[in-house]
């Protein structure tokens, strides 16, 4: 346990994953560090009209994190509460081609976990 949350190591990939509203996430090489939490997040950078033929990858939004305290580094992993959205580094971006199907609305919730 770190900063309330419960963290795995998988040994053969040396990656660390944390629990998250019943689900495992990866978060990476770094091991967790007491003390240091995700306190805001921001975004940069919106795409503010996506096209219905997007391929998956599409740019959707930058993501920043503000940490505490201030100097540290956020580490941990960004989760999206629509399965629309996907991750690339602190990037947001499509999960899957698009089609006129997905004319729409399609709302998350973005959370970064530390």
């Amino acid at each position: 346990m770190t900063n309330g949350k419960l963290y795995v190591l998988d040994k053969p990939s040396q990656h660390y994953f944390v629990r998250y509203r019943a689900a495992w996430y990866d978060v990476g090489t770094t091991a967790p560090v007491e003390g240091t939490t995700a306190t805001a997040i921001g975004f940069n950078n919106v795409v503010p009209s996506i096209p219905d033929n997007a391929a998956a990858g599409g740019f959707v939004a930058q993501v920043n994190v503000t940490m505490q305290p201030p100097s540290a580094a956020f580490t941990g992993a960004l989760i999206s509460s629509n399965p629309f959205y996907a991750f690339q580094g602190s990037k947001i971006v499509l999960a899957r081609a698009l089609t006129a199907a997905d004319l729409g609305f399609h709302p998350t919730t973005i959370t970064a976990v530390q």
